[in-house]
């Protein structure tokens, strides 16, 4: 890797810029059924950002993005076929390469120290257009897996391939503030969260998707050092 990077600060402002040059190189060796090497180079250029931005006394932003890969196994870029289990036949993939993923953060905090609250929110994402997934042949008993050999029936067979369509979609937030007649803190919080997964079945695209909604709270006591208690849910929806 090479890596540069550059900050800049203004008062309580800051920001920070890199960008990273990585070389990837991926060394695979099979001497069953046949003796055979692979060999990957892959180059990327990632970037982060980083940024503090204060509004005032009480309120400020802070932002970040970065760019990361995530490398193939050497078992997916093989060449091979894994007949080992004829009823879920795995095979490699030598044109499969790393995905690349954008990660992105925003946050908004607000802090009041004479009222006592304090308000957190924040929205992340992440995608990629080549994220490494399985392609799925199944029902298919005329499927050639590999020379002269077919799929059959009530057998599956996978391979490693990059699709595009993964995301992942975060938003939370959360809120205290202090309940004076009860002498007691009071933490509300929630989230939802949106993802999708690629995946081909048959050489069609068919995405899975997963949302999570959650909503929880929190009631802290402060009422003195001999006796306190907490009370407290959380609640939570998923849909697939």
């Amino acid at each position: 890797k090479l890596t540069g990077r550059y900050s800049y600060t203004l008062k309580k402002t800051t920001l920070t810029i890199g960008a990273t040059w990585q070389h990837t190189l991926l060394n695979g060796k099979t001497t069953l059924p046949a003796v055979s090497s692979t060999k990957k180079n892959f180059n990327h250029l990632l970037y982060q950002l980083t940024a503090n931005l204060p509004i005032n006394s009480k309120n400020r932003i802070r932002i970040e993005a970065k760019a990361t890969t995530t490398n193939p196994s050497n078992s997916m870029i093989q060449d091979m076929v894994n007949m080992s289990n004829t009823s879920n036949i795995r095979a490699g993939n030598p044109d499969i390469v790393p995905a690349y993923i954008h990660d992105a953060d925003i946050s908004y905090i607000r802090t009041d120290r004479k009222s006592g609250t304090t308000l957190s929110l924040t929205a992340s994402c992440s995608v990629s257009s080549n994220y490494f997934c399985d392609s799925l042949v199944i029902n298919n008993p005329d499927f050639e897996v590999m020379d002269g050999v077919k799929l059959g029936e009530n057998n599956q067979y996978v391979k490693p391939v990059n699709l595009k369509g993964y995301y992942k979609i975060l938003v939370k937030g959360s809120f205290g503030i202090p309940v004076g007649f009860l002498r007691c803190n009071l933490n509300l919080n929630g989230n939802i969260s949106l993802r999708q997964l690629p995946s081909m079945v048959n050489e069609d695209f068919v995405p899975i998707r997963t949302n999570k909604y959650q909503l929880g709270g929190r009631l802290d006591s402060n009422i003195s050092k001999y006796f306190d208690f907490t009370i407290g849910y959380n609640g939570r929806y998923n849909m697939n």
